[in-house]
């Protein structure tokens, strides 16, 4: 299945550009995602994800069509 996966720079997941079309396989969930792209294992304990502008948690299922937005906390000071 298709999704529109969207990413903070940070990330750099691993052969996808971020605003690519990407096909997984269905029924996927967000932390299979993260070890799809093959974000670094530090940085997946700490990603934000968005399903549909919805915040997603790390087991929910991705739907077909989605646009999936992944992030990392950020501060300062």
């Amino acid at each position: 299945m298709k999704i529109h996966i969207e990413y903070a720079a940070m990330l750099k997941a691993k052969g996808v550009a971020t605003g690519s079309e990407l096909d997984i396989p269905e029924g996927i969930t967000i932390s299979q995602l993260l070890d799809h792209l093959q974000i670094d294992q530090a940085h997946q304990k700490t990603v934000t994800a968005f399903i549909n502008d919805r915040r997603a948690h790390r087991d929910d299922p991705i739907p077909p069509n989605a646009r999936v937005f992944l992030t990392l906390p950020i501060s300062g000071g």
